[in-house]
Parts: structure tokens; C-alpha cells; sequence
């Protein structure tokens, strides 16, 4: 664990602290724990493979911090981006029924959701050659069943 990295955060410093065990030790276990949560949480909503088209789209540039307790910073991002960019032109997605969508999203599926897009952008940079699809079933963006349409 880095340790320069521990000591700036103080709030992390303390909640590992607050643990009483080492922290790597904790480190480790609440990683595992996180992952697990959002590997479960995934399964929670579903997508067409257009809308997360859309959504990688509209976050592709946004920095999320790691303060997620406001869960409709997706759907006002998604929706500044359709405005903006005009990604109302992608066919097959109706933009209402999508942003109703994201506005359900709990803070845990909200989280799920930007690492799903973040690990979407890291895959497409390194392996470019891959199609959207599986890229986007790659990051569990979308299920086996629309991969296969």
C-alpha cells in the first residue's frame, strides 16, 4: 500500500484506523468487498446496447471523485451531454426513458455504473481492434444476450 497516498487522505487514514486490525489487512479485505458489490450490483439494471453506447459517450470525459453519495450526478451528466452533444441522434434510444433510468440509480449502482464506463475507456485505449460490443459485454456494461443480437 502507498503509504504518501494514506497520509494525504486524512478521512481514509482515520476509517482504516478506526478498524484496529493492520491496514493492509483491511485494504485488502474492504477491496475485495467493494469489487464484490459492484460485480453484484451490475446485475441490478440493464441497458440496451445503444443506451450504454450513450452513456460511455456522454461520461467519457467527466472525473468523478470518489464522493458518490449524490447519485443524480450521472443522470445530469448523461443529460448535459445529450444536450450538448447532441446524442439525441442516436438511433434506438429514447433519451426520457434513459435519463428515467439513470435517475433510479442508487448511490451503489451509480458507483457501479462509472466504473463500468471508466473500465470501458481503459479497454477501448488498449485494445482499440475490439468492437463496441464486446467491449461493452467485456465491462458488463450489457449481457450475453444482447452481445449476441
Amino acid at each position: 500500500m502507498d503509504r504518501t497516498l494514506m497520509a494525504q487522505d486524512s478521512e481514509l487514514r482515520a476509517a482504516l484506523l478506526q478498524r484496529g486490525e493492520p491496514e493492509n489487512r483491511i485494504v485488502q479485505r474492504d477491496l475485495k468487498r467493494y469489487y464484490s458489490l459492484l460485480k453484484h450490483s451490475l446485475s441490478d439494471f440493464y441497458f440496451s446496447i445503444d443506451e450504454a453506447i450513450l452513456i460511455c459517450e456522454a461520461l467519457r470525459n467527466h472525473q468523478f471523485d470518489s464522493n458518490l453519495t449524490q447519485p443524480e450526478i450521472v443522470w445530469i451528466q448523461v443529460n448535459d451531454a445529450i444536450q450538448r452533444d447532441r446524442l439525441t441522434l442516436k438511433p434506438n434510444v429514447d433519451t426520457e426513458i434513459l435519463l428515467n433510468k439513470l435517475k433510479t440509480l442508487t448511490a451503489l449502482q451509480t458507483a457501479t455504473l462509472i466504473d463500468a464506463v471508466e473500465q470501458f475507456w481503459l479497454e477501448r485505449r488498449s485494445n482499440p481492434q475490439a468492437s463496441l460490443h464486446e467491449t461493452l459485454h467485456q465491462v458488463s456494461l450489457i449481457g450475453c444476450c444482447d452481445f449476441a443480437q
